[in-house]
């Protein structure tokens, strides 16, 4: 057995293995730098999501006060278009009133004023 060529490579063998690991140790470095980078942006997104969050609450909190205003708004409306139709049977009665009376009067002109006859 030859002891130097033994002792010769042990020490190649030591050397790629200080050499792997120092490769190892470089990746493992950079692997840190990325998981880093990957935590910032991972936090600048959940940021992001809860800010996008609270305002698409907002948008639909006013969407859903915006729609109450409109069946408000349409419950007014169909409650004075009903009291409109109401006003116009009425004023309609009324005007019926008003046709009948006029046509008397107009017939009593036609046959004379003051309880005379023509």
């Amino acid at each position: 057995m030859d002891v130097e060529r033994t002792m010769q490579y042990i020490l190649e063998m030591q050397a790629r293995h200080d050499e792997n690991w120092a490769k190892n140790e470089a990746a493992h470095a950079a692997n840190e730098a990325a998981h880093a980078e990957y935590e910032a942006s991972f936090a600048r997104n959940e940021r992001r999501i809860d800010r996008l969050a609270r305002l698409g609450m907002h948008a639909l909190n006013e969407q859903g006060n915006r729609i109450n205003i409109l069946i408000s708004s349409q419950a007014e409306l169909q409650q004075s278009r009903a009291e409109l139709q109401q006003s116009l049977r009425e004023l309609s009665e009324a005007q019926k009133v008003t046709e009948t009376k006029m046509q008397v009067w107009l017939d009593s002109m036609r046959k004379g004023g003051n309880g005379g006859t023509a």
